[in-house]
C-alpha cells in the first residue's frame, strides 16, 4: 500500500509485513466507527466513516484533531476520499504555512490501495501527550480498514 503524508509531499511503499504479529489484531475493535485507544493512549480516540470504495479517519486528542486519514481501494473511492484530504490540506496551509512542505502541491497517489494522511496543527503537546508514533498508528489502523473491508491490497 502507499502511503503518502500530504504535509511532507512524502510518499511511499507501506508493505503489511512491516506490521508487526498481534497489532491489526489490537486495532479491531476500533474499525466500525471507531474509539477510544487502548492504555497507554487512552487520552486518544479515533472516528471512522466507511464508503464503498474508501474510510476516512481522523485521530483525536481529547477535543484536538491530531491528523485526518483516508483510505481508498477503488477510483470512485479514491475521488471522494481525495477531495476530502486535498481540502483540509489546502486549509490548513492557508492557516498555517510553517506546517506544509515549502513549494509542495498535493497529487493523488495512482496505484490502488492508497493511504494518505494530513497533520494537523493540535494544541501544544505535552510530554504525555506526544504523538510521534501517530504516523505509525494512521499506516497500522489503515491495514487494519483495508484487510476488513476486503479491498485487495498490494501485500508485499
Amino acid at each position: 500500500m502507499t502511503y503518502y503524508v500530504l504535509n511532507h509531499g512524502v510518499k511511499f511503499d507501506y508493505p503489511r509485513a512491516e506490521i508487526r504479529p498481534g497489532v491489526i489484531e489490537r486495532l479491531r475493535f476500533l474499525l466500525p466507527n471507531g474509539g477510544q485507544l487502548p492504555r497507554p493512549f487512552d487520552r486518544f480516540h479515533v472516528e471512522a466513516a466507511h464508503l464503498d470504495g474508501g474510510s476516512l479517519f481522523t485521530l483525536w486528542r481529547e477535543t484536538q484533531s491530531v491528523t485526518i486519514s483516508g483510505l481508498a481501494w477503488t477510483q470512485n473511492g479514491a475521488a471522494e476520499i481525495w477531495e476530502c484530504l486535498e481540502s483540509v490540506y489546502y486549509d490548513v496551509s492557508d492557516r498555517y504555512p510553517s506546517w506544509m512542505a515549502a513549494e509542495h502541491v498535493p497529487t493523488c497517489p495512482e496505484a490502488l490501495p492508497w493511504l494518505a494522511s494530513v497533520y494537523l496543527p493540535a494544541s501544544p503537546i505535552t510530554a504525555q501527550d506526544r504523538t510521534e508514533w501517530s504516523g505509525d498508528f494512521n499506516r497500522c489502523f489503515g491495514w487494519a480498514v483495508a484487510l476488513e473491508r476486503k479491498p485487495r491490497p498490494n501485500a508485499a
